[in-house]
């Protein structure tokens, strides 16, 4: 079972996966309970807070507020309540929007947080709720007055929304050149915004940029985006230059996944039209390829030794720990652009082993890792937005979630003797080495 506490709210309890209960009347007051701290006073326009005493309280009622959306944040990350989130869209609508405009902080921060993650469960049926706050979050991402933290926030919520909901092209469109303004400074206070919203501007740019065929990510946009990330890898934040290098792993991978493409379609031409000139097919293949066609881009090689700087960097005037996760970060970055090694994570979900690869895959994932926290291995095991991000079978864990406490026993015994028999291998070889070892300094001895 999993609870979550709310202040001055019932303990509100559901199993691991939702069930309807038949008690309606008992989940009316459990909901009452999870959003009426979340509701803000209603005051009229001219209404102000009378003394030190009202502001005082106002300032309670905020930090409750804050406190409720965190406690239904942990309940919705550790659960799959689409059923519950289904019928109650209104209502939470209607709070989340009073937090993300009138809000300050911390409130904006969180609301527009679990405002994703109630959008990520209900996939194409959040799609009214994408529509209603899309504007309204463009609009914060882009007022310079506002805190770098909650720009950077709106600009996570509205991409992950599309993302989950929309996925319309034009809409993806407008978000990934939004994105890019933020980044690039083009919007008024983006430079000064912080490393924080700059981070999260590529980031998020990086999450919809995935969404492209690879072929449209190929060519024109590649040299468009290119130089740009390549300026940040230079940036003082080192969050900011991994973000960088990750989106430029991306539309590489991208762009050579798109040749390979090509050249596989030539040569299926070339095969039925059984020419002869080959000598001229292999000139037309050079016209295209990457090293030929980036008089408007950027230098592979420049490219390559900056990476390859980054990967070994020991600047002592970065951080100890800054160096190690820059680093570990662009060796793997590199390997990808130098021998096309695409990068790999594996988690166990429902019992299940699942691999990610390549960086259109582990883009998503850190993207959703960071809207979804503890609560992302319970969306891969039932939410059919990430099934359908990664392609991911749900039936598969569906049977895996049917099996008993003594069928993991089981399994987990298995695991255990082939992991004994492993070792008893490895020692056996090991004695048989040293044993001939021993022979042949014997044998030596006696000549």
């Amino acid at each position: 079972m999993f609870a979550v506490n709310g202040d001055g709210a019932d303990t509100i309890q559901r199993s691991l996966y939702y069930q309807p209960t038949n008690q309606p009347q008992a989940i009316h007051q459990r909901t009452e309970s999870m959003t009426l701290l979340i509701q803000r006073p209603v005051r009229s326009a001219h209404e102000r807070p009378e003394s030190t005493e009202s502001s005082r309280s106002e300032n309670n009622r905020a930090s409750t507020r804050v406190s409720a959306l965190k406690a239904v944040t942990a309940r919705l990350n550790g659960a799959f309540m689409y059923e519950y989130l289904l019928t109650r869209r209104e209502t939470l609508s209607m709070h989340l929007m009073g937090s993300i405009r009138k809000g300050a902080g911390a409130e904006v921060v969180l609301a527009a947080r679990l405002l994703s993650i109630v959008v990520v469960t209900l996939g194409e049926d959040g799609v009214a709720l994408h529509d209603e706050f899309a504007p309204v979050l463009r609009t914060l991402a882009r007022n310079p007055a506002k805190p770098p933290a909650a720009r950077a926030a709106a600009l996570q919520a509205v991409s992950t929304m599309c993302f989950a909901s929309a996925h319309h092209d034009a809409e993806v469109a407008d978000l990934i050149q939004l994105n890019r303004d933020v980044y690039t400074g083009k919007i008024k206070g983006s430079k000064k915004g912080g490393d924080e919203l700059i981070c999260q501007a590529i980031r998020s740019w990086a999450m919809l940029v995935s969404t492209m065929p690879d072929a449209r990510i190929g060519g024109k946009f590649v040299d468009k985006n290119m130089g740009r990330l390549m300026e940040l890898l230079d940036h003082d934040n080192v969050d900011v230059r991994i973000a960088a290098g990750e989106a430029i792993a991306l539309l590489y991978e991208a762009f050579m996944n798109a040749e390979d493409v090509e050249d596989e379609e030539e040569d299926e031409e070339e095969e039925e039209e059984e020419e002869d000139d080959f000598d001229e097919d292999d000139k037309s293949d050079d016209e295209y390829s990457y090293e030929n066609n980036n008089d408007d881009g950027f230098d592979i090689q420049e490219l390559t030794e900056k990476l390859e700087e980054l990967s070994t960097d020991g600047s002592k005037k970065r951080g100890k720990k800054d160096r190690k996760v820059q680093r570990a970060s662009f060796r793997d970055i590199l390997a990808s652009v130098e021998d096309g090694t695409a990068p790999t994570e594996t988690m166990i979900v429902c019992d299940e082993k699942v691999e990610f690869s390549g960086w259109r895959q582990i883009l998503r994932l850190y993207s959703f890792r960071a809207v979804l926290g503890d609560g992302l291995l319970v969306h891969l095991g039932n939410n059919p937005v990430l099934a359908d991000a990664f392609g991911l079978d749900l039936s598969a864990f569906a049977a895996s979630k049917q099996r008993t406490n003594a069928d993991r026993r089981e399994m987990k015994n298995e695991i255990l003797r082939q992991a004994e028999i492993k070792q008893r291998a490895r020692q056996d070889n090991d004695t048989k080495k040293r044993r001939a070892k021993r022979a042949h300094i014997h044998n030596d001895d006696e000549y």
